[in-house]
């Protein structure tokens, strides 16, 4: 399932200390969709991903895991998009 940005915009208008925070906002995002459904959130789980971060659970499988070909085409399509809103030229990717 596709990560809505309409639903990223509302939550950060709504929340604005998640802007910042690739953890807050995840967190955020996931107990709106699980109210959504009518599936309460248990604190425990929340405590989890805190301890236990997505974005640091992602580097490690890259370590481990080599990517596959679909994989490094997205991350480079995905750096060659965003590289402008961090001032990198794309002659430099």
């Amino acid at each position: 399932m596709k990560v809505k940005p309409n639903i990223i915009k509302y939550l950060i208008e709504k929340y604005p200390s998640i802007k910042g925070n690739n953890t807050k906002i995840c967190l955020t995002y996931w107990k709106y969709i699980a109210q959504q459904r009518g599936i309460y959130f248990p604190s425990e789980i929340e405590e989890i991903i805190r301890d236990y971060k997505p974005e640091s659970i992602t580097r490690k499988r890259r370590e481990v895991v080599e990517s596959t070909k679909e994989q490094s085409e997205k991350a480079f399509k995905y750096n060659e998009h965003y590289s402008h809103r961090w001032g990198i030229k794309h002659e430099d990717l």
